[in-house]
């Protein structure tokens, strides 16, 4: 196989798998959206934007979230020892 054909299956993928996890990511943020605003007792058609949501129960984006996590991962894999054999 070529390595431009190698690549381009490669890239779409990526970007297919990418689609499904933004995707995935806005459906997650819908449902805690939802659940804040039933805490804070907020129904139709009473609305407050998204923004001011987070504020007031002082939340992150699920996305903000997830990369922050993410890197703090990233950082306890990078530190662990060579011989350790967990995940």
């Amino acid at each position: 196989m070529e390595i431009k054909t190698t690549f381009n299956q490669y890239q779409s993928e990526n970007l297919q798998y990418e689609r499904q996890g933004s995707s995935t990511i806005k459906k997650l943020q819908v449902f805690i959206n939802s659940c804040l605003r039933n805490i804070l007792n907020i129904h139709w058609p009473d609305t407050i934007s998204n923004s001011l949501l987070w504020e007031r129960t002082n939340q992150l984006p699920a996305e903000e979230e997830i990369m922050k996590r993410r890197w703090k991962w990233i950082g306890h894999t990078l530190r662990k020892s060579s011989n350790c054999i967990t995940i």
